[in-house]
């Protein structure tokens, strides 16, 4: 268990849970038709690190949002440039998140 609770998992947990998979899902075979169960596992996501790729942007947006918009609450040019801003914001981080399940589906 100690492997889901650090940053990284080293090459010998991730060599180790391929082989038990392969000997006891598989049963040794290469063959695809012949396994019964489909099972996809990728030990170097955590929770961790998915909530702060996702969470950095949603904050510093809201940060930026509000500080652009406490120079003047009243002014409707003020309020556009900081929720759009912000909006910004959050769209580059999620392109961002985007393009690395991207690349982590690339690499595999």
């Amino acid at each position: 268990m100690r492997a889901y609770n650090r940053w990284f998992v080293r090459h010998h947990d991730a060599l180790s849970w391929t082989k038990w998979i392969h000997e006891t899902l598989n049963k040794n075979s290469l063959n695809v038709p012949d396994g019964e169960i489909a099972l996809e596992i990728v030990l170097d996501w955590s929770v961790r690190r998915i909530w702060t790729v996702v969470l950095i942007p949603v904050l510093l947006s809201l940060v930026i949002g509000l500080w652009l918009n406490s120079k003047d609450w009243s002014d409707l040019a003020t309020i556009q440039t900081a929720w759009g801003t912000a909006s910004y914001i959050v769209t580059s981080g999620a392109l961002l998140v985007a393009l690395l399940g991207f690349l982590d589906i690339s690499n595999g």
